[in-house]
């Protein structure tokens, strides 16, 4: 008699079988946990070229750090407490399902079918529930009347706003002082004013045209100076490099230093290099040329310093921002024809300025690359390109009522805050308003976005309305 393998005989497998599943469970799963406890004795950096052991130290800061305890004590309670929940409430649904009731089958039926959809479906099914049009979560709202208009419930907050106020939630303390130009970005001065305030950290303007208007407002608590190229709505283009020097030559300075941050937004990364300019940290509203289809809501903070981008990073963790993975295939589109759009805006938007300087009812365009316009010679040295925003100041002698006529008449214009899209628009302002330090000017003015509609049609589309803005 031969002795028979001990693998040979049935529902014995040889363990060879199993190597092609313990390949890939090893290098999925053991080697990273190797990886991930070498780089814990090292200094290793994402994107560092060269590492260096430096054995315990990495444990040992953390082990004095007050935020991983706050953050390790949380950890667990919830880790506890959703581990409990969900074993009582999984052997609760388990006892009840298994339990003989009317329409058991139909009970089992809805508790499995989320767990066996793919998530794509998923997802498909959540904006069809929540879509601001179709949804039947607005639809329903809107029926009963609970609502008046349809909310948008996926998109509804400007993440444009969330990448300026990310950077000083960043870096700013109670007690720090922020310095922002005069002609910023609107919503970034309300933050300052609201909830900067409240948290005790205060902020001063500057005109930012004046280099050592800038200088007198510094001091020991200055912690961050915003500064913005051109300004928000009016366009006046700093002298960049002059601001950055009054910070970088500051002797009364913070104990942490003064970080420059520059809203980017208009140049895209295009028209200048804002770190070649001096600016520590560049924003950008992502909503706007990197989008290309006024379809996303984004921004992005960008830096070269790996201690401001830890800073910033582990705030955007802390806070929860995120963004779709739709809404971030989207803006990679739109990157690739970003350049395109850039240079054919930017000529169609010299076309119509230089027109409107023309005509009777206008008492300054103001562009970036018009002689004469606030801050040309700074543009003109440091610019390449220019964005698709223009401004017009009507003559005194025209009502507001007048020039909300004229907005109101134009026909591929339309009335909207945004820019960079595909479609034009325009929106009043009343400048005297929104600044601390005096407007020049006593007409209103209009702020225009050229999209990409044939130039010949946006003027044909301008003279209509111009000459409909004299009726009462």
């Amino acid at each position: 008699m031969t002795r028979r393998s001990r693998y040979a005989g049935p529902g014995h497998v040889p363990l060879w079988l199993f190597l092609p599943t313990l390949i890939p469970v090893i290098a999925l799963s053991v080697v990273p946990l190797v990886q991930g406890l070498w780089m814990g004795f090292t200094d290793y950096t994402l994107g560092a070229t060269q590492t260096r052991f430096i054995w315990f130290e990495n444990f040992a800061r953390m082990m004095r750090d007050s935020q991983f305890w706050g953050s390790f004590g949380v950890g667990a309670i919830w880790t506890l407490s959703v581990t409990a929940g969900v074993v009582i409430l999984g052997m609760g649904l388990a006892l009840l399902l298994n339990a003989r009731l009317p329409l058991q089958g139909l009970a089992r039926v809805l508790v499995l079918i989320p767990w066996a959809i793919p998530p794509i479906i998923k997802g498909v099914i959540w904006r069809l529930v929540y879509h601001p049009q179709a949804g039947f979560l607005n639809n329903g709202l809107l029926a009963i009347g609970v609502l008046a208009q349809p909310i948008d419930w996926l998109n509804n907050f400007t993440w444009s706003l969330p990448a300026v106020v990310l950077v000083g939630m960043a870096l700013l303390k109670t007690g720090d002082e922020l310095l922002i130009p005069d002609n910023a970005y609107g919503p970034s001065k309300t933050f300052a004013n609201g909830e900067l305030a409240a948290w005790g950290i205060t902020h001063q303007f500057y005109d930012p045209m004046n280099p050592q208007d800038l200088a007198t407002k510094m001091s020991a608590k200055t912690r961050l100076v915003w500064l913005e190229a051109p300004g928000s709505i009016t366009l006046e283009f700093p002298d960049l490099p002059a601001l950055v020097a009054v910070v970088k030559a500051h002797t009364n300075a913070h104990s942490l230093g003064i970080v420059t941050a520059l809203d980017n937004t208009w140049g895209a990364g295009i028209a200048f290099n804002a770190f070649a300019l001096g600016a520590d940290i560049s924003a950008h509203a992502l909503t706007k040329y990197p989008s290309g289809g006024a379809d996303v809501l984004m921004g992005s903070v960008v830096t070269q310093s790996e201690t401001l981008h830890h800073l910033i990073h582990f705030c955007h963790m802390r806070v929860g921002y995120g963004v779709a993975g739709n809404d971030a295939e989207l803006i990679l589109r739109g990157l690739n024809s970003m350049a395109l759009r850039y240079a054919a805006q930017d000529t169609a938007t010299r076309t119509l300025t230089t027109w409107m300087q023309g005509q009777p009812q206008v008492a300054a365009v103001l562009h970036p690359a018009l002689p004469g316009s606030p801050g040309h010679e700074a543009f003109k040295r440091d610019c390449t390109a220019a964005a698709c925003l223009f401004s017009v100041v009507f003559k005194p002698e025209l009502s507001q009522t007048q020039i909300d006529r004229f907005c109101d008449s134009l026909k591929l214009f339309k009335l909207g805050y945004s820019w960079a899209g595909p479609m034009s628009l325009c929106a009043p302002y009343d400048i005297p308003a929104l600044r601390t330090t005096p407007w020049p000017y006593k007409g209103g003015l209009v702020r225009f976005s050229v999209g990409l509609e044939a130039v010949q049609d946006l003027q044909t589309d301008l003279t209509q309305a111009l000459s409909v803005m004299h009726y009462s």
